[in-house]
């Protein structure tokens, strides 16, 4: 049976399993069974668009972020709230856990990478950028953040220290994606342009533009 939703905004397939959460435009969050399409709950916390959604590496929580200026963990079993992290006082663009599933890194249009702890919902540091920040792709020990100041950066983990800089885009850079079998990354920026990069040294492999 096919679904229909308002506009999706993120999606994210919850690890070890035939579930996948969907955010949309119309405030909600559902998590959808991949076989049978039936929607195994939904969850209705936010007061805007849910920009932005990841679980964690266990599967057992679910974060989200949202045009409402908050952040969220859910129980992924139950969808109940756990925590809210109201840090950035702007609308919310990219969530991930940490891999211990204790911590979460989340983006905005304050310009800033937030880290903060799931108990208490209590921030640990933010980094500012030069624009805009977007979807993050997370590593084992270290994440990649896209920005609205055309560059995607490499942050260690350990001491939250941007270890790479990748600039060349001519826009801003809204997306980014990690192979870290190969050790690439990509981004893709708001004038249709791709660059694959070496995750590691942060050498550019390719670049093309990917619109008609």
């Amino acid at each position: 049976m096919a679904r229909t939703y308002d506009v999706v905004l993120d999606l994210a397939v919850r690890p070890a399993s035939n579930e996948i959460a969907v955010a949309s435009a119309d405030g909600l969050i559902r998590i959808v069974n991949t076989e049978t399409l039936a929607e195994v709950r939904t969850i209705a916390s936010h007061a805007d668009w849910v920009t932005a959604i990841a679980w964690s590496d266990d599967g057992t929580r679910l974060a989200s972020g949202s045009r409402d200026k908050s952040s969220k963990v859910f129980d992924g079993n139950t969808g109940e709230m756990i925590a809210t992290y109201p840090g950035h006082a702007a609308a919310v663009r990219g969530v991930a856990f940490l891999a211990d599933g204790k911590q979460v890194l989340s983006t905005g249009t304050d310009k800033k990478l937030h880290r903060w702890e799931v108990e208490g919902a209590k921030k640990v540091l933010e980094i500012p950028f030069g624009g805009e920040v977007y979807k993050i792709a997370r590593g084992d020990t270290f994440v990649f953040v896209p920005s609205a100041d055309n560059q995607l950066r490499r942050i260690t983990l350990a001491d939250n220290k941007v270890t790479n800089t990748l600039a060349g885009y001519q826009d801003w850079v809204l997306s980014t994606a990690l192979h870290a079998a190969n050790n690439r990354v990509a981004g893709g920026s708001m004038n249709g342009e791709v660059r694959l990069w070496n995750a590691a040294d942060g050498t550019l492999i390719r670049n093309w533009i990917a619109k008609p």
